[in-house]
């Protein structure tokens, strides 16, 4: 300790008592910025660099975060009340307690408020009091202590990135392993339909999404179409997506009516989503042996097909699945033959803005698709992801996007 060093007008012995100082910052800062140490660590050197250089006896460190007021070290001071919260300055200027104007932090015996700098705001104090014996080593303490808290306000940002930048690297680590665990789900390998050529792809938008397409053989009763968009991006979105295709697979093993098997794969989305989701889902089965295409259409961006250089919408159905009771289901059928295709998408297509904040919309899709010289399935969906970038260029990705293509 100094005691009464200050009072000296020897150059030598104020010399050695700045090296003193700055030696016990220097020994601060290198024992706080170890990376494994922990906060209550932090503090505790502190403390004891205090204690030890300026005999402090009364001191608190009290710091704002996102749950209130955190004491980071507590000797021989009670904790704050609210009136003496309240008398806490928001500005950088070193606080001397007046009786008269700091009544309670009076009260509580604090002699000094010393703001901190954190977070770019006046959100950290030190508190102390009975430290110093002159006006001098008062004014010298008085400054030891603020570059004190402000090496402790920097450690605990530190600290607080270094967290966030774990977390997120942790959050990043497990969202590409659910990509990889989604994009596993949805087919990848199409040869299992022999009787058509299909291809599709899809593209989430914050690396998993509630996108979902399937093809499912029923051998010699022809093979069904699903395309389907889960309301909502993310983890919460994915989850329901894998849920309603591991139902649907299992109606799709046990149910021939189309209607039936929408009722109760709605019936089964409801008790999970509780209402509070929907998905809008379209379902064709296509019955090689007759050259037709039964389907329900639940809400779903219209599949189109393409015949003879037109197109027509497979729009009859019912509304979006998982919310209320369907009034009504509408099975139709279409008839198809050799060269015909179907191209199938989620809204994030025709919904996608350009930089001058244009949406694509179903009629460039269409114009697209009489156009192109595109012939197999592959060229169909290629051919129109290129349309899309072309399109929206720099702008961002709006929404989860999912394209397909049948060609019979």
């Amino acid at each position: 300790m100094h005691r009464k060093f200050y009072n000296s007008e020897d150059l030598e012995v104020l010399l050695r008592l700045k090296r003193q100082e700055a030696d016990a910052l220097r020994d601060v800062l290198r024992s706080i910025n170890m990376s494994q140490i922990k906060t209550r660590q932090i503090f505790k050197i502190a403390q004891n660099t205090l204690l030890a250089q300026i005999g402090v006896r009364k001191i608190s460190f009290i710091y704002r975060d996102e749950e209130g007021l955190q004491y980071g070290m507590q000797r021989g001071l009670s904790p704050l009340g609210t009136d003496a919260e309240l008398e806490l300055p928001d500005n950088l200027r070193v606080l001397r307690i007046e009786p008269a104007v700091h009544a309670s932090l009076h009260a509580l015996g604090v002699q000094y408020v010393v703001p901190v700098n954190y977070r770019n705001e006046v959100n950290a104090w030190f508190l102390v009091a009975d430290f110093a014996d002159s006006e001098a080593e008062t004014e010298n303490d008085l400054i030891f202590i603020e570059t004190i808290g402000n090496i402790i306000s920097t450690a605990l940002e530190n600290r607080r990135l270094i967290s966030e930048i774990v977390e997120q690297e942790s959050i990043k680590r497990e969202l590409e392993v659910a990509e990889r665990i989604q994009q596993q789900l949805l087919p990848s390998d199409f040869s299992v339909v022999k009787e058509a050529d299909i291809y599709a792809c899809n593209f989430a938008h914050h690396k998993i999404g509630g996108d979902y397409f399937d093809v499912i053989s029923r051998s010699q009763n022809g093979f069904f179409i699903i395309i389907a968009d889960v309301a909502g991006k993310g983890i919460g979105a994915a989850l329901l997506m894998a849920n309603l295709q591991a139902n649907l697979r299992a109606l799709i093993l046990s149910e021939d009516s189309l209607e039936t098997l929408v009722r109760k794969l709605h019936t089964l989305l409801v008790k999970v989503t509780q209402g509070e989701k929907f998905v809008t889902f379209f379902i064709a089965h296509v019955r090689t042996d007759a050259q037709e295409i039964d389907f329900i259409n639940a809400g779903h961006n219209a599949p189109v097909m393409l015949q003879n250089g037109k197109i027509s919408e497979l729009a009859a159905g019912t509304i979006p699945l998982g919310i209320v009771d369907l009034p009504y289901v509408t099975e139709e059928a279409i008839s198809y033959q050799p060269g015909d295709a179907m191209f199938l998408y989620t809204d994030g297509l025709v919904e996608q803005l350009d930089t001058s904040a244009q949406m694509l919309g179903e009629k460039r899709v269409y114009d697209r698709l009489l156009t192109s010289r595109a012939y197999s399935a592959k060229d169909i969906v290629e051919d129109m992801h290129e349309f899309y970038l072309d399109f929206s260029h720099k702008a961002i990705q709006e929404d989860d996007l999912t394209l397909m293509a049948v060609r019979f």
